[in-house]
């Protein structure tokens, strides 16, 4: 497949092709009107085991963008958990 820009509008969207690419996924966690600690597991499994896979083919210098740019996706992921969440906000202020 030919590389297409993540954010060039000119073809695939990151963000919004993710919940079409993987509207199935995303629907068998919906389905039941909420998203559990199980399915929320297996999800940073899935991620966790993809990252694994690629991280020994990243140069040091990609590896330090993307270091990066995963750090910021995780705080951005934790800031949407805890949003309207004061179990989460607990459970984060312990490392900040």
């Amino acid at each position: 497949m030919q590389r297409d820009g993540w954010f060039d509008g000119r073809g695939r969207d990151l963000f919004r092709d993710a919940l079409v690419e993987k509207g199935k996924q995303i629907r068998a966690c919906i389905e039941d009107g909420k998203v559990d600690d199980e399915e929320l597991n297996e999800q940073f499994r899935t991620i966790i085991d993809k990252l694994k896979a690629v991280e020994p083919k990243l140069s040091d210098d990609i590896h330090k963008d993307f270091w990066d740019i995963l750090q910021d996706m995780y705080v951005y992921s934790e800031m949407c958990l805890c949003y309207n969440n004061p179990e989460r906000i607990a459970t984060v202020r312990q490392f900040v």
